[in-house]
């Protein structure tokens, strides 16, 4: 049975997302991160079968549903 993670959150983002993207799209997506101040990257899970699980601290639920949305 696998751990789960512990996660810091950020004060200023609550809200948790659980974003699941190919691990060829890690790198732009920590990328649009950076540029996105209503975003927090705050862990990931290790690639299995090219996939990987990125932890993402939300300012808000609507950020988060616009995060979900954008990457499906």
């Amino acid at each position: 049975m696998q751990e789960a993670p512990v996660i810091r959150m950020p004060a200023s983002h609550p809200t948790l997302a659980l974003i699941t993207i190919n691990v060829i799209d890690f790198y732009n997506f920590c990328r649009s991160g950076e540029r996105n101040t209503d975003v927090n990257i705050v862990g990931h899970d290790e690639p299995k079968d090219g996939m990987m699980t990125v932890f993402v601290a939300c300012a808000n639920e609507e950020i988060k549903t616009l995060l979900i949305d954008g990457w499906r």
